[in-house]
């Protein structure tokens, strides 16, 4: 049975998802609530088998439900919030480009500091993270991802 420690192992992770549903608004209170409902779950007797898995379907549920009850949007604001800040074509084409660029310029970079500056910047690992993936420290993963950014900046 997974235990409370395992489930505030996944922290960071949540609070990184939690942020991609919310903006950063109530990302600590997401996980707050999803902590106290997996917590609560347990007490029930029932046993968590893959605790990230659980955490992030809840905190996906809490949101939702959190959604629905404040009524902070409802389905058509939601959808026409969507279309405004949808771009136009010509955006689209150009942002396509830029990306293309982008990931060219990325391509290009050493194999472990395009590792890191791609665990970090896209996909949200905190240096700790990436130096135990990568087998190095977080320090020098920052100096990657920073060498990276100049990298890039330079190329423009």
């Amino acid at each position: 049975m997974s235990d409370i420690i395992s489930l505030l192992e996944h922290q960071d992770s949540l609070l990184r998802y939690a942020r991609s549903l919310t903006g950063s608004n109530d990302a600590a209170d997401l996980v707050q609530e999803t902590y106290i409902n997996a917590i609560q779950y347990q007490r029930n007797g029932k046993e968590i088998s893959s605790p990230l898995a659980f955490l992030m379907t809840t905190l996906r549920n809490v949101f939702f439900d959190s959604v629905q009850k404040n009524k902070k949007y409802s389905v058509n604001e939601y959808v026409d919030e969507i279309i405004d800040e949808s771009p136009t074509v010509q955006q689209q084409v150009i942002s396509e480009k830029e990306f293309v660029y982008l990931c060219e310029l990325i391509s290009e970079l050493p194999p472990k500091m395009r590792q890191s500056f791609v665990l970090k910047k896209v996909y949200g690992f905190t240096y700790r993270e990436i130096g135990k993936q990568l087998g190095t420290s977080p320090k020098t993963v920052r100096c990657q991802v920073a060498t990276a950014f100049k990298r890039l900046r330079h190329a423009k």
